[in-house]
């Protein structure tokens, strides 16, 4: 947070000066911070105590010099508000108060229309999903049936443990016959694999009461789907969990499903056809493999929100990503060209910790691109060259062939494209490699 002490005066935040705060939510996040938010907006930043004592003090009707007088009679310091004030103020929390002044509460909700005529004003956001009955929601992820749900993710581990093979390996992608329908059919399950486990968190969110939006974003050079679950952070640490968790719970159900599925067609108490049983193998080893990345620990993924939010750790990824640069820069005697000192001891310990899952991630991804996706690629280059230029290839084999590669290289190249491109267009982030 800006230092609030020393800085050059404002004159719309002189003494005498009063100021609108906007009545946040807050949540204690340590014995030094809370953190403070405007749920219609979903923006949350953190403070500590001392900064949110001046708000509550200027929003009791105190002047900007009688909150510096009390902050004084608390910590021996006067302190220089403008900086504070008007950092707040560009996110939205505060505004200079003057009679011709319209109150937070009673102004209208910014649109793009007026958005240029009070610049300091955060938009308002449109939330999604707000017509899924909260009610609903809660009976979905209450206690009774998260046991039910766990009960039922169980016996498929038992199934898998007592009887391996069942799980499909990446061979489980890979045909010979009848490929351009079965990679459309794949692709278009990639689309229902990420809206179940973004419905997963909204659903979780809402039994919370909190509203989520819904997006489009990119991992490495895989596009996904996004849920934006910024209101969480207006509610209890405990209670976070859950919608964080949703989307793999959403996950872990799917690929359990398909191990019913090929364990009763094993076990002839269901008969599939040999084509619909190649597409429950590949749609169990696509959840698989859904759940895979939720371990790569350099990405932003569930598990990372998960531990951040158990650890405390306002920004764990950057942190961690900086020292294991710092680290780096060390062994080639170079200097460190991160400075690391303002973090918290505690923060620093867990981060030093975390580098170590860091590398596992990384480690996880670069085994997932060479042994898993790169086999079954050329697989199907093999099969589309034999087909080619094989002298017992039909017509129709070649061109089922031609078909699939399209596909497949659409699927491939639009996300491979966008990460490229966002590190021509700026400084490569040790988010995007």
């Amino acid at each position: 947070m800006t230092s609030m002490v020393a800085a050059s005066p404002n004159p719309l935040y002189a003494a005498s000066a009063f100021v609108d705060v906007y009545p946040f939510v807050r949540q204690q996040e340590s014995e030094e911070e809370l953190l403070i938010g405007r749920v219609d907006t979903n923006n949350f930043i953190m403070l500590p105590k001392e900064a949110v004592e001046v708000l509550d003090d200027l929003a009791q009707g105190k002047s900007v010099g009688e909150a510096q007088a009390l902050y004084a009679e608390r910590y021996g310091e006067i302190p220089d508000l403008a900086d504070l004030l008007e950092q707040l103020e560009s996110e939205g929390f505060v505004q200079p108060l003057h009679s011709d002044t319209v109150r937070f509460g009673q102004q209208s909700p910014v649109t793009a229309a007026t958005a240029s005529a009070n610049p300091n004003q955060p938009r308002a956001v449109r939330f999604h999903f707000t017509f899924f009955p909260i009610r609903l929601a809660q009976v979905l992820f209450s206690p009774i049936l998260l046991v039910c749900y766990a009960l039922f993710i169980g016996g498929a581990a038992a199934i898998v443990v007592a009887q391996p093979s069942i799980v499909a390996g990446w061979r489980a992608m890979v045909v010979d016959q009848q490929m351009a329908l079965f990679t459309l059919i794949i692709m278009l399950h990639g689309f229902v694999i990420t809206f179940f486990h973004e419905l997963g968190h909204a659903v979780a969110a809402r039994s919370r009461g909190v509203d989520v939006r819904f997006g489009i974003g990119r991992r490495l050079w895989v596009i996904v789907a996004e849920t934006d679950m910024s209101g969480i952070w207006s509610i209890q640490r405990n209670l976070r969990f859950l919608p964080i968790f949703a989307g793999m719970i959403v996950d872990l159900l799917s690929a359990a499903i398909m191990v019913y599925l090929a364990f009763m067609h094993q076990r002839q108490i269901i008969n599939l056809s040999d084509f619909g049983y190649i597409l429950v193998r590949a749609f169990m080893w696509s959840y698989l493999l859904n759940l895979l990345f939720q371990f790569y620990f350099f990405v932003r993924t569930d598990i990372y929100y998960v531990l951040s939010t158990w650890l405390r750790c306002s920004n764990l990824m950057g942190d961690t990503a900086n020292y294991m640069i710092n680290r780096f820069n060390r062994l080639l005697g170079r200097a460190e060209v991160h400075n690391q000192a303002a973090i918290p001891e505690r923060e620093r310990k867990i981060i030093k910790r975390y580098a170590f899952f860091w590398l596992i991630g990384r480690m996880l991804a670069f085994y997932s691109l060479f042994f898993l996706t790169l086999p079954i690629l050329w697989s199907y280059a093999s099969i589309l060259f034999e087909r080619m230029f094989g002298s017992a290839s039909a017509g129709m084999q070649v061109l089922d062939s031609i078909l699939a590669a399209i596909l497949i290289f659409i699927s491939q190249a639009v996300g491979i494209f966008l990460w490229l491109w966002s590190l021509i267009r700026r400084k490569v982030s040790v988010d995007d490699i």
